[in-house]
């Protein structure tokens, strides 16, 4: 009976252990997987600022050439 009794106690030590690993890897899974997400959005974000930047380059580009269309008018205006 005694021994039925410290087996049980094992058991017992054995599945607190195994409860308190589980939450602990179970975080960890989460955080990999938060940490994967992250990385995902960086790529995503970092390629949205790609865009974002190229379309300002042909923004500015285009307003360089009416400004300068603008300026040769104006001279060409007061020359005459």
């Amino acid at each position: 009976m005694m021994e039925e009794q410290s087996n049980n106690e094992v058991n017992a030590s054995d599945n607190c252990v195994q409860e308190d690993a589980s939450p602990m890897s179970l975080n960890k899974e989460r955080n990999q997987s938060m940490n994967i997400q992250n990385k995902k959005k960086r790529a995503a974000s970092s390629s949205d600022e790609e865009k974002i930047v190229t379309v300002l380059e042909k923004l500015f580009e285009a307003s360089g050439k009416r400004m300068q269309m603008v300026t040769e008018a104006i001279i060409k205006g007061n020359e005459d």
